[in-house]
């Protein structure tokens, strides 16, 4: 069994040795960015970070003064993105921006810490999750946590009502929901938190589509949950917070005692009432329904390119705006509290996001849309019309798709297909980024994912436009 890190102790030990202050630019650059935050700065210098040229930096280094290095960055970089939680109401006319750069830090220290780490990548196949140490509660070398200095005394995270986690998961719906946006983030699903006032028991209220609907978790199981990364954000609206969470903690513990209807999962993604929801629409009614409609999230939302509306209308999917995990990220009304990852998982949360970021922009930029093939064709037409019947559930487990019977038509099959798809090109992808650990201990940047990914694309194009034999073109292509 690896030995417990207390990262904090491990911080300090890193300042007192000698030559700490590292040599590589990028961490001069966040120092000065720390003590410089506004619109103006943001803008100017959010070009100059990049995954390739961090690695560029850390790989000329020394290996003693290289971990140093690793290290401080990632506290220099978690230490700036808190600093911009603090500003985020003066930053709102960049917050593009900032959401860009947000995502390049983070990018760069899934790097930096996954090779820090010293893990072995893994996907979540084969890990008992809820048999495994507690994110945010329990140390372990598989884990980075990173939290506010002022939050707590105790290395455990402390959890209020109202607070939100924002999570990725480990699938590639999650990589959908996460990377469909026109700015792609990191996470892919709400969960909000309830603190019981008399024995202080924390649970939390999720909506999953593979269940179909609402229910009330134990907040162990839900940090527990294939997590790849977690996100803790608290309102500062506190008390329309806590009402809010208490107003839906009664609604759903009546439908968990049989007193009312289940909500269900709201397939549409639509916000139109609170009879179905998603895990993000839990959250929004919440505060909408404690503040009277005063307080609606998030501040800005996200968009979704006009370009995707095919798949969108075949799905069912509102086009439009939409409420984006990581819209929360650069909400100036959310106090930024800690940030978990298993590092584990890291390499191949960001391989299935770069999957989908690339598909989503085939279809954006090289007209590619999704076609029938025999098996989608099978489904759609001769398998989902049998979801009301009690085969459904054998069906389900042998497509390993977990779509409950209420889904439309549509989204199974843009669920599959896109499944179908990544899982081919995936397997591609980990070659090359298995091969590059091994002989770097750093995963694939983005750049490098882009890259390949487009290189897989084009050899298949010429597969398929040779002899017709393809890894997906007979099902997606222009």
């Amino acid at each position: 069994m690896k030995k417990k890190i207390d990262i904090s102790y491990l911080f300090i030990v890193l300042l007192m040795s000698n030559n700490i202050f590292a040599e590589i630019q990028i961490n001069k650059e966040i120092s000065y960015l720390r003590n410089h935050i506004s619109c103006a700065t943001l803008t100017a210098h959010v070009s100059d970070f990049n995954e390739n040229r961090l690695l560029h930096e850390i790989k000329k280094e020394a290996n003693e003064q290289k971990n140093k290095d690793m290290y401080l960055f990632l506290w220099q970089s978690w230490n700036l993105r808190l600093m911009i939680n603090e500003e985020l109401s003066k930053l709102i006319p960049c917050r593009g921006t900032v959401r860009e750069l947000i995502f390049k830090l983070r990018g760069m220290e899934d790097l930096v810490g996954f090779a820090f780490s010293g893990v072995k990548s893994q996907t979540s196949a084969g890990i008992d999750f809820q048999k495994e140490l507690i994110p945010m509660m329990e140390a372990s070398s598989n884990y980075g946590f990173f939290r506010k200095k002022n939050d707590h005394s105790s290395q455990q995270a402390q959890f209020e009502s109202g607070d939100l986690l924002v999570t990725r998961g480990a699938s590639f719906f999650s990589a959908t929901l996460s990377s469909i946006t026109e700015n792609p983030g990191d996470f892919s699903h709400f969960v909000l938190v309830h603190k019981n006032s008399n024995d202080q028991t924390v649970e939390t209220m999720e909506s999953y589509a593979q269940s179909g609907g609402v229910g009330i978790f134990s907040i162990d199981f839900a940090l527990k949950n294939e997590n790849a990364r977690i996100l803790h954000l608290r309102p500062r609206f506190t008390q329309i917070a806590k009402s809010g969470a208490e107003i839906m903690y009664q609604k759903f513990l009546k439908q968990k005692n049989g007193n009312e209807k289940r909500t269900k999962y709201d397939f549409a993604m639509n916000l139109k009432n609170p009879k179905s929801m998603t895990c993000s629409e839990i959250a929004y009614w919440a505060f909408y329904q404690a503040s009277q409609g005063s307080i609606k999230i998030p501040e800005s939302s996200s968009q979704v390119s006009e370009k995707l509306n095919p798949i969108l209308d075949m799905a069912g999917i509102t086009k439009g705006p939409m409420l984006s995990p990581a819209d929360m990220e650069v909400d100036s009304r959310f106090e930024l509290l800690g940030e978990f990852k298993d590092y584990r998982l890291v390499a191949d949360s960001r391989m299935r996001d770069a999957i989908l970021r690339n598909i989503f922009g085939w279809i954006k930029t090289k007209n590619y849309g999704l076609h029938h093939d025999l098996s989608s064709f099978f489904l759609t037409y001769l398998i989902h019309p049998i979801s009301k019947t009690p085969l459904w559930p054998m069906v389900n487990g042998v497509l390993n798709l977990s779509i409950p019977p209420e889904a439309p038509r549509g989204f199974v099959r843009l669920l599959y297909q896109i499944n179908e798809m990544s899982e081919k090109i995936y397997l591609e992808l980990q070659k090359l980024n298995d091969r590059q650990i091994q002989q770097t201990g750093f995963a694939l940047t983005k750049q490098e994912m882009d890259m390949a990914l487009e290189s897989i694309r084009v050899e298949d194009l010429s597969r398929y436009e040779q002899s017709g034999s393809s890894l997906f073109h007979n099902f997606f292509h222009p």
